[in-house]
């Protein structure tokens, strides 16, 4: 039967790295790692975090809906979880660089 399954062509998988389900994720995982009183969760939040932050804002600062996208392509949603998310890492480590990230983005887009 792997036989035969390996024959076939495979299904297409969905890559897209979109800002709003990633903030999703960020404060899923935080959440993961109060609860289950394990900090892996907490550092794979912290990484995913500094992806966004590396990989999904364009030069000028602006906010990215996903990976190899134009700044044209922008949702409301994006903003609101990444802020969200931003504060949950705030609220887990203490660390107010996260809270300035939010705020940062806040401020940016009046």
């Amino acid at each position: 039967m792997l036989e035969h399954r390996n024959k076939r062509k495979p299904p297409v998988t969905d890559k897209k790295m979109i800002t709003s389900w990633n903030a999703i994720m960020i404060t899923a995982l935080t959440d993961c790692a109060e609860v289950l009183e394990d900090e892996i969760y907490f550092s794979r939040a912290i990484t995913a975090a500094n992806f966004i932050q590396k990989n999904l804002f364009n030069i000028d600062g602006d906010l990215l809906h996903s990976l190899n996208s134009s700044s044209d392509n922008l949702h409301l949603e994006d903003y609101a979880y990444l802020i969200s998310a931003y504060i949950r890492l705030y609220e887990h480590s203490w660390d107010e660089a996260w809270l300035m990230k939010a705020k940062k983005i806040i401020t940016a887009n009046r």
